[in-house]
Parts: C-alpha cells; structure tokens; sequence
C-alpha cells in the first residue's frame, strides 16, 4: 500500500507525554519526530505547523489508535470540577489513552511488574527483535502468540531478561494461542466481566487487569492503582494512607467515565514531580 498523510491539529495531542506516561512502550523518537510499530506497520509523526503530520499505509486505523475520533474537550469536561486535577490536567493535556492491540497490552504490562519505563521498552523490543517480523530494517512488530507460545523458556529468562515473568508471558501466550482465552471473547465483555477473565491469565493481577482494561481493550473507566497513584491519591485526594484497591474503587467514584484520562494525568505528573509526594 502506498504511504498515506494526515494533519492532524489539536491541543490534545503530545506525542512525547503520550509515550512516556506509562501507557505504552514502543514510540521511538527520530531526527524528525516518532516513530511507532503499531500492528505490523509503522506510523511516522512530525511537526508541521502547529500541528502534526501522520505518514502510514492506514490513516484510519492510525484515528482509531490514537483515538481521535474522541472529543477530548468533552472527556476532560467533568475533571475540571476538581481543583487538585486542574495542574496535572495542564501538565499532561496532550495525552489521549491509546487504543493498543489487547494482545500486546496484556505482554507489556505482565511485563511492568516491579520495573520502570526503560527497562519495560528494552524488554518489549528484545521480545519483538526475537520473535516478531521485521517491518524495517531494525524495527519488528510485536510478536504473535503462536510466536510467543512456541518461545524457549529459558531464552526468555536469560536473553529476555524477563526473570520471574518469563512463566508468565509464556503461559499467557499459550493460553491466548490454544484460544482458551480470545482476545474477541475479551473485547464483547464489559468491564468487570472482563476483568475477572483477565485475572485467570497468568502474571496478570488487579493492577494489570486494570492497565490492560484501559489500554488494550478500551474501558475509559479503569483505574489502574500503582505506588505513585496511590501516593499522589492519597496526597491530593484521600489525605490518608488506602489501600490500592479501595482507592480504584474511589477513582472511578470521583472520576466515572473520564477515571482512565484522569488516572494518566495523575501519574505522569506525579511521576515527573516525585519529589512533592516521595515520602507521603
């Protein structure tokens, strides 16, 4: 297919805050912009003007990704009402909650347990180099799961780097292959029945369930709750030290359906201002 462009102009699209709030782990930056694998293609952003220019083979499928066909203005409406979200609204306005392959979101966020963003990406691209197709040279789309079912054990632990959850990602990638769990069976249930199924996956816990909910499989109401939630939750909100899930369950309370943007704003500010909530 030849290689298509869009502009796309709006005040909520940053490429750079959308890559580095915890959402995904595949955008690459370039001399002239981004550069991101998404399914078996590659998406190129640049600037222009006061906007940004998309290049693929699949324009539309590139407004589903990033979810443009979503007014954002009207997502982030209910927030405003909350004076403590006004600064990490500003802060991250530029982040829209992508639309990711539910297959890779489930890989990558098994994969976050006990790490951070840089070790994640290095992790997911050795995955993809290993066991994915080359899109071009030097850039692999993310490995299928009859790839991954098929994957020694011990490669994933000792090139992978992936530890304990080398099990994980394996008896995931089996189980998804062996259709004992489908990612169509996944995408036509609502939110908590498929979360409970999500939680029969291996590695795959309430915080994953809840990333993987928000990310993979579109449920804007998921709260996902790690330590820097938790911390700047208690800090800006609960003034008290709560458990994870209860303040999942005081998220989407306070938030209801715009609980995932908030939930993204929220961590990428506290992450980038660590030092306000550190030792809350």
């Amino acid at each position: 297919m030849a290689v298509k462009s869009q502009i796309v102009d709006t005040p909520y699209f940053d490429p750079k805050a959308i890559f580095n709030c915890g959402q995904a782990f595949r955008g690459r930056t370039t001399a002239d912009g981004f550069l991101v694998p998404v399914e078996g293609r590659l998406i190129a952003i640049t600037p222009c003007g006061g906007g940004w220019s998309f290049q693929s083979d699949r324009p539309e499928a590139d407004r589903h990704y990033f979810d443009f066909n979503t007014d954002y203005g009207a997502l982030r409406r209910p927030l405003h009402n909350f004076e403590a979200m006004r600064t990490p609204m500003a802060y991250g306005r530029g982040i829209r909650l992508l639309n990711q392959s539910p297959f890779e979101t489930i890989c990558t966020f098994i994969i976050s347990q006990n790490s951070h963003i840089p070790r994640i990406k290095k992790t997911v691209e050795w995955l993809a180099a290993t066991f994915g197709s080359e899109i071009r040279e030097g850039i692999y789309s993310f490995p299928t799961p009859q790839a991954l079912a098929s994957a020694d054990l011990s490669i994933l632990r000792e090139q992978g780097k992936l530890g304990y959850r080398d099990k994980y990602i394996l008896g995931t990638a089996q189980a998804v292959a062996e259709a004992r769990v489908t990612m169509a069976e996944l995408m036509k249930l609502d939110r908590d029945r498929a979360r409970e199924l999500l939680l029969t996956l291996p590695g795959v816990g309430p915080k994953v369930a809840d990333c993987i909910l928000l990310f993979g499989l579109g449920h804007k109401d998921a709260f996902p709750v790690d330590v820097w939630i938790q911390r700047v939750m208690e800090h800006l909100f609960l003034q008290s030290k709560t458990s994870k899930s209860r303040i999942a369950i005081e998220g989407r309370r306070l938030f209801g359906e715009s609980a995932g943007l908030a939930q993204q704003y929220l961590f990428y500010y506290g992450r980038e201002h660590s030092d306000v909530w550190r030792h809350y």
